[in-house]
């Protein structure tokens, strides 16, 4: 056997070795999250902030999506700011938010003196 083929052997061993370690990690992570009780162990409230500026083609799908988690409704809330947006976005989301009336969703419209200023600016808003 010359050197070039050693190294071969070695490296499909290598590759063979990293295989079958991946597929240990993957069955045991599995195995753990099947044992393990996910909403026990939930934060008690969190907030989705959605800073949109423009977004009237994807918003809905947006906002519908984040209240379809699969995560208690009582513990998390959405907040949608509105970005100084030009297109139709807060008649669109108007329009969501009428449709889940109890769902905790809050919807911040700016106008052209507080907001248009940014993504961080926006975020900022929404953490008053």
């Amino acid at each position: 056997m010359s050197l070039l083929d050693i190294l071969l052997f070695i490296s499909i061993f290598s590759i063979w070795t990293i295989l079958a370690v991946n597929v240990v990690l993957i069955f045991a992570g599995y195995m753990n999250y099947l044992t393990m009780k996910v909403h026990d162990k939930l934060p008690a409230d969190v907030t989705i902030m959605v800073p949109a500026h423009n977004e009237g083609i994807v918003i809905v799908r947006t906002v519908k999506s984040l209240l379809a988690l699969d995560y208690p409704q009582d513990k998390y809330e959405i907040i949608v700011i509105n970005d100084n947006s030009s297109d139709n976005s807060a008649e669109l989301l108007a329009q969501v938010q009428s449709k889940y009336p109890n769902r905790n969703l809050k919807i911040i419209n700016t106008d052209n003196i507080t907001g248009g200023k940014g993504k961080s600016n926006a975020l900022n808003i929404g953490l008053k």
